[in-house]
């Protein structure tokens, strides 16, 4: 694993012997083990949860919730899971009672949203107006994201990621899809994708010129492109 790996989600639950929030950090590769044995990771000392309840581990791109032999069962969103579970941000995990939400975290090389001075500097010279992506799906929902250079990578998020916007989703390639400016607009193409790029629900073959309020999707992630006046 990478010397200084991704921190790509957490786990937050409440300790039953103090009521103080706790969390863990999920990391590219991790694989944690849950449970009331102190020798877990996530070590939760609740009679219900069996001393090695559950487990959440890294496969292809995701975090998935296992459940190793516990006697009460695990639950996502009040669904008993007696098979491997994918997670999406926002879960709730729980071990019979106690109750674990899984967040995603917005990878580091995803970049920051730009201050509005920058934005309005951006559209007196005239380079272009401020530029974003909101996403709808996957992981991320709710999340936007400022376009804040000429040429920008979308790629699956790994530890070794070189692309400027990496996505928490196992559908999207390691590069996936660039967006770029040229001559006033804004174009996006796909990068030899494993699954494809969709604009509005189209499969694209080549650079397509971008409108504000269009649609795409990479993998399983959706998101809006907003160019604001």
């Amino acid at each position: 694993m990478d010397e200084n790996p991704v921190a790509l989600a957490k786990v937050i639950w409440t300790d039953p012997e103090t009521g103080k929030p706790v969390e863990h950090v999920l990391v590219e590769g991790d694989s944690v083990s849950i449970g009331r044995s102190p020798d877990n990771e996530i070590y939760i000392p609740e009679r219900t949860v069996s001393r090695h309840h559950a487990s959440i581990s890294y496969r292809s791109g995701v975090f998935v919730v296992s459940d190793t032999g516990s006697a009460n069962g695990i639950w996502v969103n009040d669904d008993k899971k007696e098979e491997p579970y994918p997670l999406i941000d926002g879960d709730i995990i729980r071990l019979y009672m106690p109750e674990i939400e899984f967040r995603a975290i917005l990878p580091d090389e995803a970049p920051p949203l730009e201050t509005e001075g920058a934005a309005d500097t951006a559209a007196a010279d005239g380079h272009r107006a401020k530029t974003r992506i909101r996403m709808i799906s996957g992981s991320l929902t709710g999340t936007e994201i400022a376009i804040s250079k000429d040429s920008m990578t979308f790629g699956r998020a790994v530890s070794n990621a070189s692309w400027e916007i990496t996505l928490p989703d196992h559908a999207v390639s390691r590069p996936h899809a660039r967006l770029f400016f040229r001559g006033g607009s804004w174009y996006l193409e796909d990068l030899g994708s494993s699954n494809g790029t969709m604009i509005e629900g189209e499969f694209i073959t080549q650079p397509v010129l971008l409108r504000d309020g269009m649609t795409i999707t990479m993998g399983e992630t959706s998101f809006i492109f907003h160019v604001d006046s």
